[in-house]
């Protein structure tokens, strides 16, 4: 944004300050407003340190306010570190601004944990011993979609978590799944199925560790990623190009020792990648969990679907259903 002239105040000062005074306030203070002023991680420390280390939700405009301050060529390396520091403080507080998603706006979240996106999603993580399968996606459809016993929030301050870190914020758990902004309904999609994977693992147990428990979310996400994106990755990185890897041996169905084997493998190049990327990666992640009703409910979803298949199996055993169909026919 524009610079300005001796003595006056500049654009970016205005355009911030339209957002969050004291945010801009704090600007002008550590840049004697100049625009171009490139960012150290001291003057992030004093520009959102008060924010971070504060206890009122960040808003949406102050997020767009740091998000304005951070554009090229003003963000180094350093400032760019420590305000992803700051976010990750404020996301693990859950102090972003959000909004509960109810009505209509809960229709593409119901529509992304469908046959159509999860239909393929079954496997056993080697690591958590977790099975997911299209029904595990189906009942935690069901608890959000009927009594309200799973909400959604979407979170407003998407484009400050994106520009600080690349992984979506959001935190999974009490019965609850925060969700970033997306136009894309392709990348929402994928991003329902990945943390309703960790909703599944919620009503599973936990204490299981965390590289673990993102590594089996990558798989079933890539598995989803196939299905809704023509069979092609959706998104780059190191984690998404094994989980990927991992995830078309899946789909392969090879159940031989040597298959097994050749997914295991895969499996730990996930888990390797999420580690290098992950801050610690190996502490046992149990700090949320789901209430015992749902933990209920979902339990006798799984066991109705599983009977369910069980009769279909059953009567197409001892009456194939074309059959039927034929004799019921006029």
């Amino acid at each position: 944004m524009g610079g300005k002239t001796r003595g006056q105040t500049s654009d970016l000062y205005k355009t911030v300050a339209a957002l969050d005074r004291d945010i801009a306030d704090r600007w002008r203070r550590q840049t004697n407003d100049d625009p171009n002023h490139k960012l150290t991680a001291a003057d992030i420390e004093a520009i959102v340190g008060p924010l971070a280390k504060g206890r009122k939700t960040i808003t949406e405009d102050q997020s767009k306010a740091i998000v304005e301050l951070m554009q090229n060529p003003r963000a180094s390396r350093p400032a760019l570190a420590r305000l992803t520091k700051y976010v990750d403080e404020i996301a693990a507080q859950l102090r972003f601004q959000a909004e509960p998603l109810v009505g209509d706006a809960l229709k593409p979240i119901l529509a992304a944990l469908g046959h159509g996106t999860t239909g393929r999603i079954m496997f056993q993580s080697p690591k958590t011993n977790i099975t997911y399968a299209p029904h595990d996606y189906a009942a935690m459809a069901d608890l959000i979609g009927t009594g309200g016993h799973i909400f959604i929030y979407e979170i407003k301050n998407d484009r400050l978590y994106k520009i600080a870190s690349n992984a979506a914020f959001v935190e999974s758990g009490d019965d609850m799944m925060f969700l970033n902004r997306s136009a894309d309904p392709a990348e929402r999609a994928l991003r329902v199925v990945h943390e309703a994977t960790h909703l599944i693992q919620d009503v599973r147990g936990g204490g299981l560790q965390r590289q673990y428990l993102e590594a089996d979310a990558y798989v079933a996400e890539s598995i989803a990623t196939i299905a809704v994106n023509q069979g092609k990755q959706y998104f780059d990185g190191p984690i998404h190009d094994r989980a990927f890897a991992a995830a078309k041996l899946v789909l392969a169905g090879d159940s031989s020792a040597a298959g097994k084997a050749a997914f295991g493998k895969a499996y730990d190049g996930v888990v390797t990648a999420v580690a290098a990327e992950y801050k610690n990666p190996t502490k046992a992640y149990d700090k949320h969990g789901s209430k015992a009703e749902t933990i209920a409910l979902f339990k006798k979803y799984i066991e109705m679907e599983q009977f369910v298949e069980w009769a279909k199996d059953a009567l197409e055993t001892t009456f194939p259903l074309g059959e039927i169909a034929r004799q019921l026919t006029p």
